[in-house]
């Protein structure tokens, strides 16, 4: 990650729990709004803790469309 970053790649660190609860708040808050450009726009994401906690319906649905979004602009990496 850290080569990553000194290339000048965007890379963004998340975990699942805090990922899940931006997704949910995206539409409601700015601070929201604004990780999820950041988010959107990474080259690389690294998602921790991905099994840490049970997603509802819902939830799963918001983290599908994410990775779906990100398929053909980003790497994805799940810990």
């Amino acid at each position: 990650m850290i080569e990553e970053v000194n290339r000048g790649y965007k890379v963004i660190f998340t975990t699942m729990g805090k990922l899940v609860q931006t997704l949910k708040t995206e539409e409601i808050t700015q601070t929201s709004q604004t990780r999820m450009k950041r988010i959107r726009k990474a080259d690389l994401l690294i998602i921790d803790d991905l099994m840490f906690m049970a997603m509802n319906q819902n939830e799963a649905n918001l983290f599908f469309h994410l990775i779906n979004d990100l398929y053909n602009s980003a790497s994805i990496i799940l810990t």
